[in-house]
């Protein structure tokens, strides 16, 4: 049996258990998913989009929803966009 295939055999099992450890440890939370308000701050969130502009407001109107959903937004006003 050649060396390189039981290498590669090794090198393959080597990444599933990284894979494998990884997805496990990814499950345990820290941190809260709900606003930690401070005394007077308001909270800034970035947000920052690659890619064609056509889609643009389609992406950030569901980020923002996103937002509504987790409770760290009241419900906005979205203006109409046009499609040109």
């Amino acid at each position: 049996m050649p060396f390189h295939i039981i290498k590669s055999g090794i090198m393959t099992l080597l990444i599933c258990a990284i894979i494998l450890f990884g997805v496990f440890d990814a499950g345990a939370k820290e941190f809260s998913e709900f606003p930690q308000l401070k005394e007077g701050q308001k909270i800034r969130i970035g947000y920052l989009e690659g890619g064609p502009f056509l889609n643009y407001h389609q992406s950030l109107v569901a980020f923002v929803n996103g937002l509504v959903e987790l409770g760290w937004l009241n419900d906005p006003h979205f203006p109409e966009f046009s499609n040109t």
